[in-house]
């Protein structure tokens, strides 16, 4: 089945990509876990972000016709994968960062999966994780496959790895490419724009041994404007409709409870500011017709929720990188006259 299949495959079905900058000590393995796999119909790019150290030498070494190494100037992560996908000649793209190794198989995996299942824009699948120790884990994802609601679990972070995931190229060309405002998070910036119609489909295996190093490690003084100004955006471009459908809209509070979950989330996000921002939003859908008891107690909790977000500001003095402003996707209030 895999032979006919790639017979009907034009050259260069899949570029994978490995963005890298100072990386040297890992290169090698990376580049192997690709090259070392069977299929002909594949390039690799290595795209090197301005590296300091032996990454173009050991480049260098590499005689492999499927293999490509671009230089380019320091500019930062998502340049450098918008430099990528500008200069890949597949059909496809998957992602490999420079320290992290393709599972054996995992190509013919993918072809596969792409010619039973044209329809679909990006194929992801769970990742092996490997610590600084050698200790290993699996970082599993659900599959969304034929979901129509992807936003709706976006707003709640993202639900597509970047490593090993592999993506119709024309989704660039349709969506744009990366952000530049998000020197991280970049990945789930554009998922936010692409799953507002692309399908997506879990594979079933481990695609990806995922390199986790302490810098990875999140702690309490974590910037999370990146993910804050995903929701921010989220709610830009979409009504509140689509990325709560678990709410009953045929409520006439339904409005004030999206919003207080926008709330929510961007105070998750220590995002503050903006959390008192869609407070105010929900304090303006309530809606006339209710009654003053029932107003009355929506109003005290708002206040309340905006009593505690303004203690958390005062207490927690982060600065944020990204400054994204709450804009909604609808700004029509005539429900609070």
């Amino acid at each position: 089945m895999l032979q006919t299949a790639k017979a009907m495959m034009p050259d260069k079905l899949i570029s994978v990509i490995t963005p890298t900058y100072n990386r040297a000590n890992y290169l090698l393995k990376s580049i192997d876990s690709v090259l070392n796999q069977s299929p002909q119909i594949i390039e690799h790019l290595v795209v090197d972000d301005g590296s300091t150290d032996d990454t173009s030498s050991l480049a260098k070494t590499i005689a492999d016709p499927r293999f490509r190494y671009i230089r380019k100037p320091h500019s930062g992560a998502p340049a450098t994968r918008n430099a990528g996908i500008e200069a890949a000649h597949g059909r496809y793209i998957l992602w490999l960062d420079s320290d992290d190794e393709l599972k054996p198989g995992i190509l013919e995996h993918y072809i596969h999966e792409i010619t039973q299942f044209a329809e679909v824009d990006i194929f992801y699948g769970d990742l092996e994780m490997v610590d600084e120790t050698g200790k290993k884990s699996v970082l599993a994802f659900q599959n969304y496959y034929q979901k129509t609601d992807l936003l709706s679990h976006l707003i709640r972070g993202t639900i597509i790895p970047n490593p090993g995931t592999l993506v119709r190229k024309s989704l660039y060309s349709k969506h744009g490419l990366y952000d530049l405002r998000f020197r991280r998070a970049h990945d789930f910036e554009f998922w936010s724009r692409a799953l507002a119609d692309a399908s997506i489909k879990h594979c079933g295996v481990n695609c990806c041994r995922y390199r986790w190093h302490r810098e990875n490690m999140s702690s309490g003084n974590t910037d999370l404007s990146f993910e804050a100004g995903v929701v921010k955006l989220l709610c830009s471009r979409h009504p509140p409709q689509r990325l709560f459908p678990e709410l009953d809209w045929d409520d006439s509070v339904a409005e004030v409870k999206a919003w207080e979950k926008v709330a929510g989330l961007l105070e998750s996000c220590h995002d503050f500011d903006n959390a008192l921002v869609a407070l105010d939003y929900a304090n303006r859908y309530i809606p006339q017709t209710l009654s003053s008891l029932v107003c009355n107690s929506i109003k005290r909790r708002l206040r309340e929720g905006s009593s505690r977000i303004n203690q958390k500001a005062a207490a927690n003095k982060l600065e944020s990188e990204l400054s994204i402003t709450l804009i909604p996707a609808t700004t029509d209030y005539a429900a609070t006259g």
